[in-house]
């Protein structure tokens, strides 16, 4: 109730149909003017061990993203995951072996490592229809938050994974070499203490450059690399101990 002696959170509206909000008070001080943040932010220190979750002894090279294989040439049948839709699918295909390594030619190579120097777990998968060229990274991955890594060749793939290794955290993109896109946040690899109208702009240019970059469109606000190794989502995830059927409750091979 908005009354004397109570806290004054309050929102006032430009107009009930259209729900256009002119002013935003909270606890009696105003913090928000048509659309703008106005009030003080409070400050917070910080501590450094928050800002060193990103563990690994060395730094990543294109080999750490190919995928060894159970023979040296020819065809090998394996397990796929499709994320065509958020409800990701397992799919079976046959992929080229060449000089005892995956070949992954149409399909994308997608990677888990461990980030919080607990048990050095790695894995390495397959996923298709994610993105059409370059590679995106990230350590904002529900609910473990790892390092996960998609993209279509290894030299992009590694170059991502470094990148958050050297910022201890964020979202970033890469393209033909080069990083097109990034977001810092160093914080649990989770969170930025930068404003929150810079970072945003950072966030839509990320979006912006993994658009360009081909990445699948899912109807939600949510970034999709997020929620690849979310063991909890079905039908099929990808996690720091290989491929997680969620409907089975069970680890599954990548080769058949």
């Amino acid at each position: 109730a908005i009354a004397p002696g109570r806290i004054a959170d309050i929102i006032l509206l430009e107009d009930l149909k259209k729900f256009e909000i002119d002013r935003v008070i909270a606890n009696g001080k105003i913090v928000g003017v048509k659309g703008k943040y106005v009030g003080q932010a409070p400050q917070y220190e910080v501590p450094s061990w928050a800002k060193k979750t990103v563990k690994f002894s060395k730094k990543f090279t294109p080999e750490d993203f190919m995928i060894k294989a159970p023979l040296r040439e020819g065809r090998v049948k394996v397990r796929v995951l499709d994320a065509s839709s958020l409800l990701i699918n397992l799919v079976t295909e046959e992929v080229e072996v060449e000089n005892g390594f995956i070949k992954p030619n149409r399909l994308q190579t997608i990677a888990v490592f461990e980030r919080h120097g607990k048990s050095g777990n790695r894995s390495l998968g397959l996923i298709k229809n994610f993105i059409k060229t370059g590679a995106v990274a990230s350590t904002v991955s529900h609910d473990s938050h790892n390092l996960v890594c998609v993209g279509v060749n290894p030299l992009d793939l590694s170059i991502a994974a470094n990148k958050l290794l050297e910022i201890q955290g964020g979202l970033v993109a890469v393209r033909d070499g080069q990083i097109v896109a990034l977001v810092e946040l160093p914080v649990g690899g989770i969170m930025s203490e930068e404003p929150i109208d810079l970072i945003a702009k950072k966030v839509l240019n990320f979006r912006k450059a993994v658009k360009e970059m081909g990445i699948v469109d899912y109807p939600t606000s949510i970034i999709p690399i997020m929620v690849l190794a979310l063991p909890v989502a079905p039908m099929a995830r990808m996690t720091d101990y290989g491929i997680f059927d969620v409907v089975q409750q069970k680890l599954l091979p990548l080769f058949l």
